[in-house]
């Protein structure tokens, strides 16, 4: 239910969740039974803003150097957050 903001917590670009391991080679030692961790460095350019790689940053004209989550709260009313 919190995936989508999971990368807040960790403070990360993007967090996926799914069921499974991890390629081994890029697993990484958890202390949680049953948790297990990849990480990755993100193909994404950076939003100048947030500093977060996200797909959308250079897609949008207005914009090309925020991610669209930035361009909505500096134009929109803002994200709603649900969790944290």
């Amino acid at each position: 239910k919190i995936a989508g903001e999971l990368r807040f917590l960790l403070i990360v670009s993007e967090v996926i969740v799914k069921s499974g391991k991890p390629d081994q080679a890029q697993a990484v030692a958890s202390d949680i039974p049953n948790i297990a961790l990849a990480v990755t460095v993100s193909p994404h350019q950076k939003c100048e803003r947030c500093w977060h790689h996200r797909v959308e940053v250079s897609t949008i004209k207005e914009h090309p150097t925020l991610c669209a989550r930035c361009v909505g709260n500096l134009e929109l009313p803002g994200e709603a957050r649900k969790h944290f």
